[in-house]
């Protein structure tokens, strides 16, 4: 009898089909499950974004302004069943809601790039715990809005990520750093108060690039955030304590180098995405010491050989 160890889900438009490997069949993966959303319709963009998290995968739907949360074992030994469907408290038709998605534990962040914050259209991002109205409902605990005053095309909430009691929110066309540089705004679980999820810092590039906050992702104290051409890894008590200092700043000779950011511990990931014949696209990856302390130095590159688009 084989046991499952790692599922991974596969956006396709309309559904998502969730794939698991075996420890009988090793690097075999086998689908394992398709999943629609319960009430959804063709064109919702069902699986935009999707985040798994052990048995606990969120799916975004930003057409329907939804994001749809499915629980292994619910509903039947080994099946993925459906367990709430995450709306925005104060959503309308055309906010987005669910244009990214991240989840860690018990907390999930949907964001919702032309929602209204404290500027019409110009981003909101949603915070919603396990068990918040009861057991096993996701209910929603924060509206997130970024710090002065926003404009429409902000995009906050475009990309969101959490880990642990923080949650960073990628805004790339916030112009308080200059015209369309962008910036990514931190938050903290108990900054103002229990479960506040109050505002601890609000990055954007030290050099003027671009569309600062196109990606993002989080790890423990480290964040990685992507630009236009660039990308950008910052350390929480680098230059002081609770300060988030810039670390490292990282390029490729791709036009869209930056189109895509991941970390895990010591590893970075970043992803030049082809477009219109741009050349092939790539993966480059990076190791916190190599080179030196916190250096983040390359240690591999990754090439599309077939030049198709390469992490959309």
């Amino acid at each position: 009898m084989s046991s499952r160890s790692v599922r991974v889900g596969v956006m396709l438009g309309f559904l998502v089909c969730v794939f698991a490997s075996t420890q009988s069949h090793a690097g075999v993966w086998g689908q394992e499950k398709e999943l629609w959303a319960s009430d959804g319709q063709s064109g919702d963009y069902f699986g935009n974004r999707l985040e798994l998290d052990s048995t606990t995968l969120l799916v975004g739907s930003p057409l329907a302004d939804a994001a749809y949360i499915y629980e292994k074992d619910a509903g039947g030994t080994d099946n993925w069943g459906e367990v709430v469907k995450l709306t925005a408290s104060d959503g309308e038709d055309g906010d987005w809601f669910g244009v990214d998605v991240s989840i860690d534990g018990d907390t999930a962040v949907a964001g919702a790039f032309f929602g209204s914050g404290t500027g019409a259209g110009d981003g909101a991002a949603y915070i919603f715990h396990r068990n918040e109205g009861g057991t096993d409902n996701w209910g929603e605990v924060k509206k997130l809005t970024r710090s002065g005053t926003g404009s429409l095309n902000d995009y906050f909430g475009i990309r969101v990520t959490n880990a642990g009691d923080l949650v960073a929110i990628g805004a790339q066309g916030v112009d308080d750093f200059g015209t369309d540089v962008g910036a990514v705004y931190l938050f903290s679980r108990d900054e103002g108060g229990a479960d506040n999820w109050g505002e601890i810092a609000v990055l954007s590039s030290s050099d003027g690039t671009t569309e600062f906050g196109k990606n993002i992702s989080l790890d423990g104290d480290t964040l990685v955030v992507g630009a236009k051409s660039k990308a950008y890894v910052f350390q929480k008590d680098f230059g002081g304590t609770d300060n988030w200092g810039e670390v490292a700043i990282l390029s490729g000779p791709e036009a869209f180098y930056g189109s895509y950011v991941a970390i895990e511990a010591d590893t970075v990931m970043v992803g030049a995405e082809q477009r219109d014949g741009s050349g092939p696209g790539a993966v480059y990856v990076y190791d916190r010491n190599l080179g030196g302390t916190d250096a983040w130095g390359e240690l591999k590159k990754f090439n599309d050989p077939l030049n198709r688009w390469f992490l959309v």
